[in-house]
């Protein structure tokens, strides 16, 4: 019995403390919504430019790319922004970036989020069919995020991808209208077979 107890206090304490990160963090609401899906909602704060600027000037993240533009620079064409790319690729976890990713599996979990956030970020959201395609993106790069890695882990990857990659003023605006065209949230589940 005090076992038991104690797993449900563990439990409880877990999700009362993931709850407040959300809450704090800027995070994606999670909402159970069924034994293996969430839905992720537009965040309900995101970390300011000037709050990133100011990270950034004191040498407290990667380089980052402020250009006005909403793509940004990707000379590889693998359609995730260099500067973001660069902090995928150094596979070292730090201030910067919180998640150290253990296996090709997970950088390529990564990789395929990263690919998915840009694309948000370069979204004509009045265009309906292109929305449809980058929910239909996101939501299997989430799904694949969560099938890989433990929730702790996956919840670090995706804010601190988000916070990167929406680093300006124009590109949270990008976001912003994604998550209006989408009706502010999505349906996620665990599934590796999303992954690729």
């Amino acid at each position: 019995m005090y076992q038991r107890t104690k797993r449900i206090a563990f439990s409880v304490c877990t999700a009362v403390a993931l709850a407040a990160l959300s809450a704090c963090s800027g995070l994606p609401s999670i909402h159970a919504g069924g034994p293996s899906a969430v839905t992720r909602s537009l965040p309900a704060g995101t970390m300011s430019t000037e709050a990133l600027q100011a990270l950034d000037s004191h040498g407290k993240l990667p380089a980052l790319d402020w250009s006005a533009e909403l793509k940004g620079e990707d000379k590889d064409g693998n359609g995730i922004r260099d500067d973001v790319d660069a902090i995928l690729r150094s596979g070292t976890s730090g201030p910067a970036w919180p998640v150290k990713l253990d296996s090709a599996e997970q950088r390529a979990a990564a990789q395929q989020l990263a690919v998915a956030y840009q694309k948000v970020a370069t979204l004509n959201a009045a265009d309906g069919a292109a929305v449809t395609a980058v929910r239909k993106d996101l939501t299997a790069a989430l799904e694949c995020a969560q099938a890989r890695l433990h929730i702790t882990e996956e919840t670090m990857l995706t804010s601190s991808l988000e916070v990167y990659t929406f680093n300006t003023t124009s590109r949270q605006k990008a976001k912003e209208k994604f998550w209006s065209a989408v009706g502010g949230s999505l349906v996620v589940k665990s599934n590796e077979a999303s992954c690729g």
